[in-house]
């Protein structure tokens, strides 16, 4: 099994495991499949690299449902769908301010997940 997280591995961790090596690799969307020692070299290569874990759509929409949700209600909305037609502002001058890094993620995010099922 492998150890905590705020230990650090060494190689030989790697060795050890067996379905969590795959996991390992998976969570990363590595290739899993070879002999044992290809996968630990692989496992091991990706957590010196500080492989980032990749995440499924389904996680990927929570965050942005999550992010979204944040909002309204900073803004004390409960339900969008629900305000009266002249709380839309037609002049963008009277729009909240919008944060395009934000905005700009959002649209990569929603991409990126519409890419990936294409090939899936």
């Amino acid at each position: 099994m492998p150890r905590q997280a705020e230990e650090a591995y060494q190689y030989e961790d790697f060795v050890g495991w067996t379905t969590t090596l795959k996991d390992f690799l998976a969570l990363r969307r590595l290739s899993q499949s070879g002999k044992k020692e290809e996968l630990v070299a692989r496992a091991f290569g990706a957590y010196e690299l500080k492989t980032p874990k990749k995440f499924s759509q389904e996680k990927i929409y929570a965050k942005i449902k999550e992010a979204y949700d944040t909002r309204l209600r900073k803004h004390g909305i409960s339900d969008p769908n629900s305000l009266p037609t002249e709380a839309w502002k037609d002049n963008i001058h009277d729009w909240p301010e919008v944060d395009d890094g934000v905005l700009f993620s959002y649209i990569l995010g929603v991409k990126a997940v519409e890419i990936g099922r294409a090939h899936v």
